[in-house]
């Protein structure tokens, strides 16, 4: 058996950060780290992500029975800014930070190769972060 291992590092648009099913929850109801319970109306959010993978190949005396590719962790920086609101006591935008670290922060990370063609490459290109489920689905195709 050998295994391969990667980090591949991803940053918006690829990153997609979900905050709830039906899309009206606020990032407080998701997260601890923000504590003003306000309707997301008017913000922008920034995702910076280091994927790590293996490429896995499943090898028999006959030969290559199968290659698979599976996310074992991420490390996300998520930037979040609220504009035009009275966040600040100066009338100011707000913007917090908020980091996720898979392994130690109980995300359950999820892997999406299904559509993979190996042969064309292969490398994690797009992750959806999902604060409701506190699930993070990294998904493989070809680029």
């Amino acid at each position: 058996m050998n295994d391969t291992t990667f980090t591949t590092k991803l940053e918006s648009p690829e990153v997609s950060i979900v905050v709830g099913s039906d899309g009206k929850k606020t990032l407080a109801e998701m997260s601890s780290i923000i504590n003003d319970v306000k309707e997301i109306d008017n913000y922008d959010i920034t995702a910076f992500c280091d994927i790590d993978w293996e490429l896995y190949a499943e090898i028999r005396s006959w030969g290559l029975k199968n290659i698979s590719l599976y996310a074992t962790n991420v490390f996300a920086e998520i930037y979040i800014t609220w504009w035009g609101e009275d966040w600040t006591s100066s009338g100011g935008d707000k913007e917090e930070k908020i980091t996720i670290d898979a392994s130690e922060d109980e995300w359950e990370v999820e892997t999406c190769s299904e559509y993979c063609d190996i042969r064309g490459g292969a490398s994690p290109t797009n992750v959806d972060i999902d604060f409701e489920t506190k699930t993070i689905l990294v998904s493989f195709n070809n680029d």
